[in-house]
């Protein structure tokens, strides 16, 4: 008798656990066909069997090109398309020559002062750095 209830209670357990999985997969099923028609989900969304539209569903009608751009997920596309672009460059750009610049002077007079300075100037290209030292003797 015993074992019965047991028996019984694990099938109302297993039609309980397949009820939530149905219900479950009927809320994924309403995101994704919110996602594919381009609206916000809405946890209060009913869908019924029966559609009354008043205009005619030709007026509706969008080319493929054009809704396509509306998406999210092809902007988002195009965002990573542009980034890989710049990426490319950059890695080009780290083995392309680097063309360097420098300029050295040294102006002493040693009757007048013992403070005497040796500037040097660099401009490195690509990156446009700048840099300067100035040395003191």
């Amino acid at each position: 008798m015993k074992n019965d209830v047991l028996k019984v209670k694990l099938k109302l357990n297993e039609i309980l656990l397949n009820k939530t999985k149905l219900d479950n997969g009927k809320t994924l099923a309403k995101m994704v066909f919110c996602q594919h028609l381009g609206i916000a989900y809405d946890s209060t969304l009913v869908l019924n069997e029966v559609m009354a539209i008043d205009e005619n569903p030709k007026n509706l009608y969008i080319e493929k090109s054009n809704a396509l751009k509306k998406r999210n997920e092809y902007a988002l596309l195009a965002l990573t398309v542009r980034a890989e672009k710049v990426k490319t460059r950059m890695k080009l750009g780290e083995y392309l020559p680097q063309a360097g610049v420098g300029i050295a002077g040294m102006y002493i007079e040693f009757d007048k002062t013992d403070n005497r300075t040796l500037k040097i100037d660099e401009i490195m290209k690509p990156e446009f750095l700048t840099r300067s030292n100035v040395v003191k003797f």
